[in-house]
């Protein structure tokens, strides 16, 4: 019976997810533009466009790029075709890191190409193909450009942006044969009101969503202000945030999932800062728990408007959020390892955290071919549906023992504890006031993010997952503590922030390590949205507990 159920689930599945790949291959290649490194290119960001309403100008032949391989630099704006690319890199720097000559920033522009409705800063007319400043985005006219002046002011940007004439390079010879290359920075002529952003992505992150937020945001800042973490770690901040002057107020906007802004975090704790920046979050990929509660939303804004994302964070408030620490200490006695981390989000241990593992490691196979959001729903909804069958995880409870500020908790049949430091868990469930009134909720305790205290609770099974998602039923509330023990006696999969592994039997511990600082969105519109992801029933949260992560 079980098998023809899993037949019956599978088989339609797996037709669809062929036919979604099919799809959306197809639409790749017929999209506006797709980010590619072009091979040999050093000092130019070039990326493919392979399809756009607009039409293209080569910086260097002059000619109109109509069904030919177009190359943009997603820094300077330049434009190429593919037989021009090397010679751009020879005839045209990209936008500057640092300067060498002190005084004042002149204006860089780059003819052609403009933005449509461009109008000139000078007579107001419109402009075509015309000027347009790297940094400050301004354009003008050829024969307006002397009236404009030479100076550049940054534009409207200016307070989130690292001068390149405030940007010093020295260097140290550490060895006879090896010159270190340091940075360190000035205050810039609005120093009182100068909040500069670094952003951070994956470029892999999100489908493909990480290289376009990279991109739009090495369009406005300092190419030194864009981090690709495919490339380097998040550390890399703590070498410009140790220089920047005291009167910067710096902001960390990370795109990624909560495994990705974890991450972050857990590296801004290693900075010894007086005051460690707020971090801003754009959610890309799946779950994004921590996003739906300071108010980002579920998903990667569509469509990605940087100066929307702007907007919102220069009115974002600051908020605290507590962070754990989370000590394990195997109870082989072969080996008697220790191991920590930290958690910002929850912890859980049993089937949630299984089903999580399970699509981990097919995205890490080389037969995942394409990230895809529906794609990656179908695959939760098989694995859910396959523990739902199996229930490897039953009869959990006689393999744990937790202890909640020291008191042993008789528990209940369960498949999975869950450990809440946020009110969203699984893509969106309010889990802790689920189906509860408010006098109720005060009886048992508010949730809060900041206040010291972690939310334990107990799930039963797979199903009872699904029944949460769809708020048919409620967690099995275990109680709140500001210090919690946990005693695995059994191998079992487990998970922190969305980052899963199979663990042996094992003691954790889990305490308090102090407060991390988060943005918290207060724009009404994007509140609304989130309200209403949040509010969703779809087919598939009905079907598979975890189908909307």
């Amino acid at each position: 019976m079980s098998e023809l159920s899993l037949e019956n689930v599978i088989l339609p599945v797996g037709i669809t997810v062929i036919f979604i790949i099919i799809l959306n291959l197809y639409n790749t290649y017929g999209s506006r533009a797709l980010g590619i490194k072009f091979t040999g290119a050093k000092d130019h960001s070039w990326k493919m466009v392979y399809e756009s309403d607009k039409s293209f100008r080569c910086n260097i032949c002059d000619l109109l790029l109509i069904n030919v391989d177009t190359y943009y630099c997603d820094c300077c704006g330049l434009c190429a075709d593919t037989p021009c690319v090397k010679k751009a890199n020879k005839k045209f720097t990209c936008k500057e890191t640092y300067v060498e000559n002190e005084g004042p920033m002149k204006h860089r522009y780059v003819k052609g190409n403009l933005p449509e409705g461009s109008e000139c800063e000078v007579c107001e007319e419109e402009c075509v193909d015309d000027l347009k400043c790297i940094w400050c985005l301004r354009t003008v006219h050829n024969s307006c450009q002397q009236m404009l002046g030479d100076v550049c002011d940054f534009g409207k940007y200016k307070k989130y942006i690292l001068p390149p004439n405030n940007v010093i390079l020295t260097k140290k010879r550490t060895r006879v044969s090896t010159i270190v290359k340091y940075f360190y920075f000035t205050e810039p002529p609005w120093a009182n009101n100068w909040t500069p952003l670094f952003v951070l992505a994956n470029c892999t992150s999100g489908n493909m969503m990480g290289s376009l937020v990279l991109s739009h945001f090495r369009t406005i800042l300092n190419p030194l202000q864009v981090i690709d973490l495919s490339e380097k770690s998040p550390s890399i901040i703590a070498d410009w945030l140790l220089v920047l002057p005291g009167s910067a107020k710096p902001i960390i906007v990370v795109a990624g999932g909560d495994g990705t802004v974890a991450w972050v975090l857990s590296e801004l704790k290693k900075i010894k800062l007086n005051k460690v920046p707020p971090v801003s979050i754009i959610p890309l990929g799946t779950g994004n728990d921590l996003s739906r509660v300071l108010g980002w939303g579920k998903e990667e804004p569509q469509p990605f408007s940087t100066k929307s994302i702007i907007n919102n964070i220069s009115k974002a408030d600051v908020v605290n959020l507590d962070r754990w620490m989370v000590n394990l200490k195997n109870r082989s006695r072969l080996s008697r390892h220790k191991s920590s981390c930290l958690m910002y989000n929850y912890l859980s241990i049993g089937v949630d955290a299984l089903v999580t593992l399970d699509f981990h490691n097919t995205r890490k196979s080389r037969f995942y071919i394409y990230s895809n959001r529906i794609i990656n729903k179908l695959l939760y909804l098989i694995f859910g549906t396959q523990q739902v069958m199996e229930r490897q995880c039953k009869g959990l409870e006689q393999y744990i023992e937790l202890y909640l500020d020291g008191h042993l908790i008789k528990l209940p049949e369960l498949e999975s504890i869950v450990v809440l430091n946020i009110p969203s868990w699984g893509a969106g469930v309010y889990l802790w006031p689920l189906g509860l009134e408010d006098d109720e909720i005060e009886d048992i305790g508010k949730q809060s993010m900041d206040d010291g205290k972690l939310e334990v609770v107990a799930i039963s099974s797979s199903f009872h997952i699904a029944q949460l998602q769809v708020g048919l039923s409620e967690p099995h509330r275990l109680g709140q503590a500001s210090d919690v023990k946990i005693i695995v006696k059994k191998k079992t999969a487990m998970q922190i922030d969305g980052e899963p592994w199979m663990q042996q039997p094992c003691d954790i511990h889990i305490k308090l390590d102090g407060q991390a600082l988060m943005l918290k969105n207060t724009s009404d519109e994007e509140n609304d949205r989130a309200e209403q992801q949040m509010n969703e029933n779809s087919y598939l949260q009905a079907m598979h507990p975890l189908s909307t992560l």
